[in-house]
This record gives structure tokens, C-alpha cells and sequence, in this order.
């Protein structure tokens, strides 16, 4: 497995944080539950505004159908990925090879620091979540890179080796329709 740099890497989130985003998770959803949509509004906005995420209603109504709140909480955790200007195209593949292999991805990756000591998120959560987490966390990476819609398609659909998806997504160009 290739070392990728610091900025393309989760960056490790501490124990008191994940339960503290976890619980706020809770809290909202409990709000939507019992039908206060005011008060679970304004808990959404000050829990984006905490995480730099553009979370609605519906992704805590949803979230329980699709994927725990520990997996939640660490995606919330995480800065939204942007464009890095100088990703190189063997980066990309590596990141590629990690949203397809994401056990690999978590054997040197270090989520949660806590009082100074290292824990693995093996020790923090199940390893369903584990694999879900860092699997999104370089999928979202991913498509910040590249201008293809749905470049997941290509990682989970079509049979293609990690090279042949990034030479497709680089290579993908939008249809400009003319003004009209």
C-alpha cells in the first residue's frame, strides 16, 4: 500500500469528540422524532456549523436505515473534502484501492487519539462501521477529485482494476450544451 500524504488522510479524531458528536446525532434525531421540527432545525444548523457539513433532516431521518451512528459521527468528524490542486493520477489510484479494499486502509490508519495514546477505531467501534467509515471517507475524497458523476459506478459496478478507474474518471469530460 502506498503512503499517501497528510491532507488526502483522515485526520484522528479523539474519543470525547466522537461520543460528543454521537450524542448531538442522538439529540437530533430524538427532536424529528417527537415532531419538533423547529428546535431539531436549529440543532442541525449549530451541528453543521460545528462540523462544516451541510447536513438536513432527512440525513438524520435516514441515517438509521442506512448506517450507526458511529459511522455517522466519524464522516461528521472529518473536514469536507475539497480539490487538491496537485493530486497525482498514482494517488488517485490509491485511493481507489482503498475505497475497494478498505480493511487494508484501516491497518495504518489511526482514527482516535486519546489522552496522548494512540487507539485504533477497532477498539471504538464495530468493524462493519470501521470498514463503512474509512470506505466513505475516500469515496467523498474521490469525487472532490474528479469531474465524473457517480464515479462510484465504476468502483462498484464494473469489473475494473484501480488504474483503468481513474483513467476513466480523469479522462471524463461534461457535455457543454450551447446557451438556448
Amino acid at each position: 500500500m502506498m503512503n499517501l500524504r497528510g491532507e488526502l488522510l483522515p485526520r484522528p479524531v479523539g474519543a470525547e469528540e466522537l461520543e460528543e458528536i454521537e450524542r448531538s446525532v442522538g439529540e437530533i434525531e430524538e427532536l424529528l422524532e417527537s415532531g419538533k421540527e423547529a428546535e431539531a432545525a436549529a440543532a442541525i444548523e449549530v451541528f453543521n456549523a460545528r462540523h462544516a457539513r451541510a447536513y438536513g433532516e432527512d440525513d438524520f431521518r435516514s441515517r438509521a436505515g442506512s448506517m450507526s451512528r458511529i459511522e455517522f459521527a466519524l464522516g461528521a468528524a472529518q473536514p469536507r473534502a475539497r480539490r487538491i490542486a496537485d493530486i497525482a493520477r498514482e494517488e488517485l489510484i490509491e485511493i481507489v484501492r482503498r475505497i475497494q479494499e478498505p480493511d487494508r486502509a484501516l491497518d495504518d490508519q489511526e482514527w482516535i487519539v486519546e489522552g496522548g495514546q494512540t487507539n485504533r477505531l477497532s477498539d471504538a467501534a464495530e468493524s462493519g462501521d470501521r470498514l463503512a467509515a474509512v470506505q466513505s471517507f475516500y469515496l467523498e475524497l474521490l469525487e472532490a477529485q474528479v469531474d465524473m458523476p457517480d464515479v462510484s459506478d465504476l468502483i462498484f459496478w464494473d469489473d475494473l482494476e484501480p488504474e483503468e478507474i481513474v483513467d476513466r474518471a480523469l479522462a471524463y469530460r461534461p457535455i457543454v450544451l450551447p446557451p438556448g
